[in-house]
C-alpha cells in the first residue's frame, strides 16, 4: 500500500508586527485509497479572511491530486461585491446552500460533512484544522464506486450528464445524491487583510446552480454489494457575459450522503462540463 508524506510551508497572510509569518505545516502521512473527500467551503468575495482561506484550499488540492474535490459556496454572507467587481457570486443556489449550514463566520468548510469529535458543527471555522481533517478522511475506504459521463452540445450550451453509483459492499443506508454547477478561473476581485482589495485574484470552484434539490435527490436503500444505480442529470450553460459563463471552466460536482448518518458523504466526484 503506497503511502504519501507532505511537509509544506506556506506563506498565508497575517499581521504581526507588520510582517508576514510562514504557517509551517506538520508532516502528514497518507495511505493510498479509493476515498475522494467532499470539501464544502463557505466563502465570499467580502469576506477578508476567505483570501487565505482560498490558499489552504489550493494547497490541499494540490498535496492530494484527484482525492479532494470542492464546491464554493458564496451564499450572501460577506459575499457582496465591491465597487470593482465585475461579477456577482450570489446565485440563488448558493444562498441556499449556505442557509443549510450552521456557521459562525467564513471562512468555513465542511469535511465530509462529517460532525467530528473536537467540533460542534460540521462546517469548521478553523482553517489550520481542515488539512488534518482530510487526511483523516481519507484513510477511510469509501463503500461506493462513482463514475460518470458527460455528452456536451456546443449548439445548444447543453450538458447531459449520467452518474452511475456502485456499492463496493452493502450499503444498509437510504442514500442521497448532490450534483453541482461550477466555474473555476474567473478572474474578480476579493479583499484580503495582508493586501486589501486584490482586483486580480482568480476565483475556483464557484458555485453556481444545484441541479438536485438543495436537500439532495433520494438515490434509494439497502444496497447490496455490486448493484449500479444510474442517474441522469441535464444543464444548460447561460450566455457568455463578460467572461463567465464558459463551459470549458465548469465542472460537475456530485457526491453521495448516508441519510441515518446524518448525511454524512460515502463518495464525492466531479468531471469537466465540456469532457
Amino acid at each position: 500500500m503506497k503511502k504519501y508524506f507532505f511537509t509544506l510551508i506556506i506563506g498565508l497572510a497575517f499581521f504581526s508586527s507588520c510582517e508576514e509569518q510562514p504557517v509551517v505545516i506538520p508532516e502528514f502521512v497518507v495511505e493510498e485509497g479509493n476515498r475522494k473527500v467532499m470539501i464544502e467551503e463557505l466563502t465570499g468575495v467580502s469576506c477578508a479572511p476567505c483570501f487565505d482561506g482560498a490558499a489552504v484550499i489550493e494547497d490541499i488540492i494540490s498535496s492530494f491530486p484527484n482525492r479532494v474535490i470542492l464546491n464554493g459556496i458564496h451564499g450572501a454572507f460577506q459575499a457582496e461585491p465591491t465597487s470593482n467587481s465585475k461579477y456577482d457570486f450570489r446565485y440563488p443556489d448558493a444562498e441556499a446552500m449556505e442557509n443549510t449550514f450552521f456557521f459562525f463566520g467564513k471562512p468555513s468548510a465542511a469535511i465530509d460533512r462529517v460532525l467530528f469529535d473536537d467540533q460542534e458543527e460540521v462546517m469548521i471555522g478553523d482553517r489550520d484544522t481542515w488539512k488534518s481533517k482530510v487526511v483523516e478522511r481519507l484513510a477511510i475506504p469509501s463503500p461506493l464506486l462513482l463514475t460518470s459521463t458527460v455528452t456536451y452540445d456546443a449548439s445548444s450550451r447543453t450538458s447531459a450528464l449520467n452518474i452511475a453509483v456502485q456499492a463496493l459492499e452493502d450499503i444498509p443506508s437510504a442514500m442521497k445524491i448532490y450534483v453541482i454547477v461550477n466555474e473555476n478561473d474567473l478572474i474578480d476581485s476579493q479583499l484580503s487583510n495582508a493586501f486589501g482589495e486584490v482586483t486580480d485574484f482568480k476565483h475556483k470552484h464557484v458555485m453556481k446552480a444545484s441541479l438536485s434539490t438543495i436537500n439532495g435527490d433520494i438515490l434509494g436503500s439497502d444496497l447490496n454489494s455490486g448493484e449500479v444505480i444510474l442517474k441522469n442529470y441535464t444543464y444548460t450553460v447561460p450566455d457568455e457575459v463578460n467572461g463567465e459563463w464558459i463551459p470549458d471552466n465548469m465542472e460537475f460536482v456530485y457526491f453521495v450522503t448516508a441519510v441515518e448518518q446524518n448525511d454524512e458523504v460515502l463518495q464525492a466526484a466531479s468531471i469537466h462540463l465540456t469532457e
